[in-house]
C-alpha cells in the first residue's frame, strides 16, 4: 500500500492500475469493513490533528473512526485517509442543526481517501425507502466538499475504494487544475442509497429537501475543473440526478470541465 501512494505522489496522482482489472465496487469491496489489514477496530480520531506529509512520503492515516463533521485544513498536503470511518448528521437543511452541511471538508493540496465510509451518524444503515429516512437530521449535504476560497487554493484530490450514502451530494471538487499536476481523480467507488431527494419533502419537510447529486462542481460560482479522471463508480441510488456534471453558473457559460475523462 505504502509503494502505492508513493509513486501515485512522485507521479503527481498517477492512475492506479486499470480500473477494469477491479470489480465492480459494491458492499464486498468498498468502505473501511472491506480494507486490507482491517482488524474489526477503529480508533476514536475525535482529537486527531493531519499534518502534511512530502511527495515522497505522504503520511498515512489508517483505520480512525471520526463522529460529526471532520475538516482536512488549507495548507495540509500529501496525506492518505485509509480505513476510516466518517459519521455526520449535519445536513443543511432549513431547519435542522447545521447550515451548509458536510461530512468531510478537504481544504488541502494533494489528498487522498482509500476504502473509506462516509455515512450519516443516524440510522446504522440505510432504509428500506427514501421516504422513511429524515433528511434533516439524518443525512449531510456533502461526502466530500473541496473546499472553496482555500489559501493556498484546495487541488488535487483522489478517490479509491470508498462508500457513500445518505448525501446530498457525494463529491463536490472545486477549481482543480490538473495541468498543473493536481487533479481529480475518482475510480472504484460506491455510492448508494442517497438521501431523499425533493419529491419525498425530506422527512415531512415541504420545502423540498435536496437536490441529491453524485458527483460534480455543484457551486455556481464560474470554477472550472481541470484535469480529471473518473472510472469505474457504481451509483445504486434514488435521486433527482445521481451523478451531476453542472455547469459553473450563468457567468461561466463556456462550461465547468476541461479535459475530463
Amino acid at each position: 500500500m505504502v509503494i502505492r501512494y508513493l509513486l501515485a505522489a512522485l507521479l503527481a496522482f498517477a492512475i492506479p492500475a486499470a480500473s477494469w482489472a477491479e470489480p465492480i465496487p459494491d458492499g464486498t469491496n468498498s468502505g473501511y469493513r472491506n480494507a486490507p489489514g482491517y482488524t474489526g477496530i477503529l480508533t476514536d480520531g475525535s482529537s486527531l490533528s493531519v499534518t502534511s506529509g512530502s511527495a515522497g512520503n505522504p503520511h498515512i492515516y489508517k483505520f480512525y473512526s471520526f463522529n460529526g463533521p471532520f475538516s482536512i485544513p488549507a495548507g495540509v498536503h500529501n496525506v492518505v485517509m485509509y480505513g476510516c470511518s466518517f459519521k455526520s448528521n449535519h445536513s443543511g437543511i432549513i431547519g435542522s442543526a447545521g447550515a451548509d452541511g458536510h461530512n468531510v471538508t478537504d481544504a488541502g493540496v494533494d489528498i487522498i481517501f482509500d476504502y473509506n465510509t462516509f455515512a450519516p451518524t443516524t440510522p446504522a444503515s440505510p432504509p428500506a425507502l427514501p421516504a422513511q429516512l429524515d433528511c434533516r437530521t439524518q443525512s449531510y449535504e456533502y461526502g466530500i466538499l473541496q473546499q472553496p476560497n482555500a489559501s493556498p487554493q484546495a487541488q488535487g484530490e483522489a478517490t479509491y475504494h470508498n462508500e457513500f450514502w445518505g448525501y446530498g451530494n457525494a463529491l463536490t471538487p472545486d477549481n482543480n487544475d490538473g495541468t498543473s499536476g493536481h487533479p481529480y481523480i475518482s475510480m472504484n467507488n460506491w455510492f448508494h442509497d442517497a438521501a431523499p431527494d425533493g419529491q419525498y419533502q425530506c422527512g415531512g419537510d415541504t420545502s423540498g429537501g435536496y437536490h441529491t447529486d453524485g458527483i460534480g462542481e455543484t457551486s455556481p460560482d464560474g470554477k472550472v475543473i481541470k484535469g480529471g479522471y473518473f472510472d469505474n463508480n457504481q451509483l445504486n441510488t434514488w435521486g433527482n440526478s445521481p451523478i451531476a456534471w453542472q455547469m459553473g453558473g450563468n457567468d461561466n457559460p463556456a462550461g465547468a470541465y476541461e479535459n475530463i475523462a
